[in-house]
């Protein structure tokens, strides 16, 4: 990614007010990218507090930036995730965690530490082409049916999390590919069948367009690698299994 595509704290608003009429939901995660790069980051999660339409805030962050944090971050979040990855593995030891594990206790925050150690595969630089294949990705998708992992971006609703960043990445490599970001999504405007239109988009069986360059859940393992600067630079990437998904 050549920019930052930080949200719209105004837009955010607009699309929290729409959906506080229709929908109440158990979580609302701030994930990235890194959440915790965005210095207005409180402004959102006071935003959703005060929605109504969330039961509890949760920030997932690499944890690296949490040093830096303020205390209004740590009293407006109700939980705090850190994803520690295998590269950064020795900044996350037990001792250096106890003064963040010190600070949420202070504002009654819940701190989870996870350890990632495993990856899979979530998307493809070519196109999935075989109609079964790509039922099948999406039937048995975690994502979109089992953990609700959607995701509200600029005025739309995505039953994908992945679907924006997705169409952007091809875009910047060059890919052909439609344009995910209108076609895939759930229009946030005030009309009156919005809600039987959220009630079907959530539970339609028909794939994604975006669905035809990804995995879903079921990608190959891989072996966690931490790309270096000048390997983003010189397009290194790790290269998946499209060949053998499109052949299955």
């Amino acid at each position: 990614m050549k920019e930052a595509n930080l949200p719209d704290i105004e837009e955010f608003k607009r699309s929290l007010a729409l959906l506080s009429r229709i929908a109440r939901c158990g979580e609302l995660r701030f994930v990235g990218g890194e959440p915790t790069l965005n210095r207005g980051i409180c402004n959102f999660i006071r935003a959703a507090k005060e929605s109504g339409v969330f039961e509890r805030i949760r920030v997932i962050t690499n944890g690296l930036l949490l040093s830096k944090m303020t205390d209004e971050f740590w009293q407006l979040a109700d939980l705090v995730r850190i994803s520690v990855y295998p590269a950064t593995a020795e900044q996350f030891s037990e001792e250096r965690l106890q003064p963040l594990r010190d600070i949420a206790a202070k504002f009654e925050t819940e701190l989870d530490v996870v350890r990632d150690t495993e990856f899979f595969t979530a998307t493809s630089d070519s196109r999935i082409n075989d109609p079964n294949v790509l039922q099948k990705i999406f039937d048995d998708c975690g994502e979109a049916h089992g953990w609700s992992c959607h995701l509200l971006y600029r005025d739309r609703l995505f039953r994908c999390s992945r679907v924006p960043t997705l169409d952007r990445y091809l875009t910047n490599i060059e890919v052909n590919h439609e344009n995910f970001t209108d076609e895939d999504c759930l229009l946030l405007n005030d009309r009156p069948t919005l809600l039987n239109d959220l009630k079907n988009y959530l539970s339609s069986p028909k794939p994604l367009k975006a669905c035809s360059f990804c995995y879903g859940t079921s990608g190959p393992m891989l072996e966690h690698v931490q790309l270096t600067v000048q390997d983003i630079r010189s397009k290194v990437v790790i290269k998946s299994h499209a060949d053998e998904t499109n052949s299955t």
